[in-house]
């Protein structure tokens, strides 16, 4: 199935590993013109050479920018649009979990938690939308989580965080519809990635155990259905999110897992 992508421009914020590369390179095999961000500069160029050898050099660029830096942001989008000359697609996927209780947790990890996976996502949703507007529409992607939906002990900041984002993608969905901008959000189950591995290796049987599907999942099987929300063909998806989760929503008791 054709998803009319081709030449379309999209941007991943925390696109050089896990979910964030594999829907990269998902939409640059449709034929989209993919920039990329991430802190690390080694782990970008790695990104990059894998850009080259699948022949996608040319429609690749990686640029390295702390998400939570307001300016190198600004400067990233600004990059892209000089480079790309538009941007119609922007995936907020940098994140990462904060597992503390919430009376254990301090005033600097707590504002650390909220402005890595809540505020900085705000300011990049603004950042698309001003470019959006001047070219007559796009697509926001926001990364979720199952803890919005799941809430587990243990793991309260982020967490809140995420609902919070979840909160945002259907406000800002609202009012930025008369301007031709979808936004939409995708709620992960547990996924095999450089972040979860050692966490997940510890115990692979008993989170493969808590989703119908049998498995753990992998990137592979979240980016088709992202780059899907980002088409034409999900024209009427917005203000919502999609859970890429295995199943494991329709089984899992909230507690079990800190319990365990």
């Amino acid at each position: 199935m054709d998803l009319n992508l081709k030449g379309k421009v999209a941007v991943i914020t925390g696109g050089s590993e896990g979910i964030g590369r594999a829907v990269a390179m998902e939409f640059l095999k449709e034929g989209c013109k993919v920039a990329v961000s991430a802190r690390r500069q080694a782990v970008l160029d790695d990104f990059y050479r894998e850009c080259v050898a699948a022949g996608f050099g040319d429609n690749a660029m990686a640029v390295s920018a702390d998400v939570t830096d307001t300016k190198k942001m600004a400067a990233f989008r600004d990059a892209v649009k000089d480079r790309f000359g538009k941007i119609d697609i922007w995936v907020n996927n940098a994140g990462r979990s904060t597992r503390k209780a919430l009376m254990d947790i301090s005033d600097q990890e707590w504002d650390e938690c909220l402005d890595l996976n809540l505020t900085s996502a705000f300011k990049c949703c603004r950042l698309a939308v001003e470019e959006m507007r001047k070219t007559g529409g796009g697509v926001i992607i926001n990364a979720l989580s199952f803890s919005t939906r799941i809430p587990v002990a243990g793991n309260g900041p982020y967490a809140i965080a995420k609902s919070g984002l979840k909160t945002l993608t259907s406000v800002l969905a609202a009012e930025v519809a008369p301007d031709n901008i979808r936004v939409v959000g995708f709620t992960p189950g547990f996924i095999e990635t450089p972040l979860t591995a050692s966490r997940i290796a510890e115990n692979k049987t008993y989170y493969a155990e808590q989703c119908p599907a049998g498995r753990v999942g992998v990137p592979a099987d979240l980016a088709p259905a992202i780059v899907f929300l980002a088409s034409d063909l999900a024209g009427y998806v917005t203000g919502t999110d999609l859970a890429i989760a295995g199943g494991k929503f329709c089984v899992q008791n909230p507690m079990y897992g800190w319990k365990k």
